[in-house]
């Protein structure tokens, strides 16, 4: 009996723990399943946020940035109406040595940047080909100098007896007529004996003038052919400025006038004179070649440098108007620039229409003249560089760097970088 009371209260017990723990699995479902459903609402509030912000920046309009470097100002100053010419310089005399005969290479030992003085030894050719038709026209002649001999005697024998009527003149016009066309043919074998000697000399290839070995074209031990190319040389004391420019200036050209030349990689400015003007504008890029002659000078200048000629055709004594030549825009082929106005706090643009005038290149500034000559005032501000899209009265800001945004297709892979870029 007792026993039995046990085993119905432990059954008991067992049902209600097994009840227990059903509803502490059902409590934490429902747990669970609350705080994921809280967790998609807030991620798609989130979305839903960030959605409003996006469409509110997309409608609120983007004022254009502006960094100190892109704005310029107007200025009043003299200016001088000057071009620069680019080109490079040329060694107004250069000279290719060049085999006269076809031969092997002996000895050559200039080399590339060596100097070489007028009558010096190049190059040495094989002189075995030249030497053995020296030997045998040396024979030929002294061949045709024993017969010519041989045939005078002849004929001096022949006038003594024509002179005494032992013989007739018919038969002393025979050995006059052979001693003459043995004279003949000295002359052409000597003449050939001539050309051997040449020849000869011509296997030592020398220098024609004074300079530098431009370049090398041989090497010792190779066969070169007739008027193959052996050396260069160039007189580095008559480079010369080749340089272009615009077709419109060829009436304001005036040879002699002085120019200014730079050359890349020397800090000191020459002075030049234009020397030539070439005859006919390039085909090609439509521009008109100059040629500028430098004045004596002590740099180490190497032909093909690059360099720029500077050349002043006029000035004004009166100062004018000028704007950075970069300011300048064109719309419908009407110049005009984008004139700041406004505060610094609130800044806008105005488009100034201009008229142009003298250009300084040099100082890269160029002279206008407005029909509101209050917007070109001195030191007011202008933007630098072409901006398409500004409007007339448009706000702008001024800001120490601009901020770039990264596109939505490169940020997948810069998502551990910053979002912006600053750029000055």
């Amino acid at each position: 009996m007792g026993n039995t009371c046990l085993r119905i209260d432990m059954s008991k017990q067992t049902t209600w723990s097994r009840k227990k723990k059903i509803g502490l699995a059902v409590a934490a479902v429902l747990v669970l399943a609350g705080a994921g459903g809280a967790a998609f609402y807030a991620m798609k509030n989130k979305e839903k946020s960030q959605e409003m912000a996006k469409k509110d920046a997309e409608k609120k309009p983007v004022v254009p940035q502006f960094v100190p470097a892109e704005v310029g100002r107007v200025a009043l100053q003299v200016v001088e109406r000057t071009v620069q010419a680019n080109g490079s310089l040329m060694a107004s005399r250069m000279a290719t040595v060049r085999s006269k005969v076809a031969a092997e290479v002996r000895t050559i030992s200039l080399r590339d940047g060596d100097s070489v003085s007028v009558g010096q030894m190049v190059a040495q050719l094989d002189p075995t080909e030249g030497q053995e038709r020296l030997r045998s026209a040396d024979g030929a002649v002294a061949s045709a100098q024993a017969r010519a001999a041989n045939a005078k005697n002849m004929r001096d024998t022949q006038k003594a007896l024509l002179d005494q009527n032992y013989i007739s003149a018919a038969a002393f016009d025979g050995f006059d007529s052979t001693y003459k066309a043995a004279l003949g043919d000295l002359a052409t074998v000597s003449a050939q004996s001539a050309l051997a000697k040449q020849a000869l000399s011509d296997a030592v290839a020398k220098a024609p003038m004074s300079g530098v070995v431009a370049k090398r074209y041989v090497n010792p031990g190779e066969k070169i052919n007739f008027d193959a190319p052996l050396v260069q040389i160039v007189d580095l004391s008559s480079l010369e400025l080749n340089a272009w420019v615009d077709p419109e200036l060829a009436g304001s050209l005036k040879l002699g006038q002085a120019v200014k030349v730079s050359v890349t990689g020397f800090a000191e400015e020459l002075d030049g004179t234009l020397a030539r003007v070439m005859p006919t504008v390039d085909s090609g890029t439509r521009q008109l070649g100059i040629i500028v002659q430098l004045k004596p000078h002590k740099l180490a200048l190497k032909s093909g440098l690059d360099a720029t000629a500077r050349l002043t055709f006029a000035s004004s004594s009166t100062a004018s108007t000028v704007v950075p030549m970069s300011a300048m825009q064109s719309a419908n082929g009407e110049p005009f620039v984008w004139v700041v106005t406004g505060t610094d706090a609130a800044p806008t643009v105005k488009r100034a229409r201009v008229t142009t005038g003298i250009r300084d290149e040099r100082l890269g500034v160029l002279a206008v003249t407005s029909t509101d000559p209050a917007a070109l005032a001195s030191a007011t501000r202008v933007l630098l560089g072409r901006y398409d899209g500004l409007k007339d009265g448009q706000a702008i800001q001024f800001v120490a760097t601009k901020t770039v945004l990264i596109p939505a297709a490169a940020a997948s892979t810069a998502a551990s970088s910053p979002q912006a870029v600053a750029t000055k």
